[in-house]
């Protein structure tokens, strides 16, 4: 399958218009290496073997820049959908939770997490433990804001 993505002001490809944050966190923890096996390219390179189909692929560029750069951990949101998209549901929701540490008002992220608990366990949805919004809170987006109200 294929994997629709956008591109950002930065020429990174991002699932939503909030790619700023997690490539400025990934800047900030980047070792400065060449463009070839840096961080950031082997993110880059894994969101577009997950867009041409290739979930394991990506996964294993993901892993590769963590270890480059374990201060990454939390800005590999695309890692998340990846092991999503591989049936590693327990995988892809505590990279979903890491992500929310440094951005607690992402719904996105909160939405992926509960959708990887529901996978993990279908008979209790929804899941005991999910995450929330911090209260009085809100996504900046307002397509955000409809998907937590639904929720």
């Amino acid at each position: 399958p294929r994997f629709s993505w956008c591109t950002c002001s930065s020429g990174a490809l991002r699932s939503s218009s909030s790619c700023s944050s997690s490539l400025l966190g990934l800047a900030a923890v980047a070792s400065p290496q060449s463009a070839e096996s840096s961080p950031r390219a082997l993110v880059n390179e894994g969101m577009n073997l997950f867009r041409q189909g290739d979930v394991d692929g990506s996964i294993a560029l993901f892993d590769q820049a963590e270890r480059q750069a374990p201060g990454i951990r939390p800005y590999l949101w695309q890692r998340g959908l990846s092991y999503y998209y591989a049936d590693r549901f327990q995988e892809g929701s505590d990279q979903f939770r890491y992500d929310v540490t440094v951005n607690p008002l992402d719904v996105e992220e909160i939405v992926w997490d509960i959708a990887c608990q529901c996978r993990l366990r279908p008979d209790i949805i929804p899941p005991r433990n999910k995450m929330s919004l911090p209260a009085g809170k809100s996504d900046r987006r307002r397509i955000m804001v409809s998907c937590w109200d639904v929720l």
